[in-house]
């Protein structure tokens, strides 16, 4: 829900139009379990959805043990 406010405050805040924005496959971004009974999607992709923004989740997935993480992951 955090993530989901914090677009829906920007989308608001910022004097031009958001086409897409870039999220990692966190819990904070995207429906993770699959499905009969998961029919609605998530939080953050409706708030996208609603506002004409493209969603484009793992555009960027830092794979665990990388580098860019640092050493105690």
């Amino acid at each position: 829900l955090v993530a989901a406010g914090f677009l829906k405050s920007l989308i608001r805040t910022v004097p031009y139009r958001i086409h897409t924005i870039l999220t990692d496959n966190g819990v904070q971004f995207v429906q993770r379990e699959q499905g009969p009974g998961l029919t609605f999607p998530h939080i953050f992709g409706r708030v996208a959805l609603e506002h004409g923004i493209e969603q484009k989740p793992e555009a960027f997935i830092i794979k665990p043990h990388h580098h860019m993480l640092g050493p105690n992951n």
